[in-house]
């Protein structure tokens, strides 16, 4: 599995967790009330921005954007979202 989050670019938040880029994402404990953050890197291993997941919503933090100022939605609007994309 941790192949495959690492070919998405999902990575767990090397300095909030204090875990190493090729940590076993199974083994990856990130259960907290706040949610998780996640490193987003494309394919050129160039930082995107973060995400945070948490029970009520997601967070999109681009660049070196804070949470207070990312892009929130919540679940059921991204679900609604993705339900409304052509399947490919």
């Amino acid at each position: 599995m941790s192949r495959q989050i690492d070919q998405l670019g999902f990575r767990p938040q090397r300095e909030k967790y204090n875990e190493s880029r090729n940590k076993e994402f199974s083994r990856f404990n990130g259960r907290k009330n706040n949610g998780v953050e996640f490193e987003v890197y494309d394919s050129n291993d160039t930082f995107l921005g973060d995400l945070v997941v948490s029970k009520a919503k997601l967070v999109w933090c681009p660049g070196k954007t804070t949470v207070a100022n990312g892009h929130p939605i919540k679940w059921a609007d991204f679900i609604a979202y993705m339900q409304s994309l052509p399947k490919s």
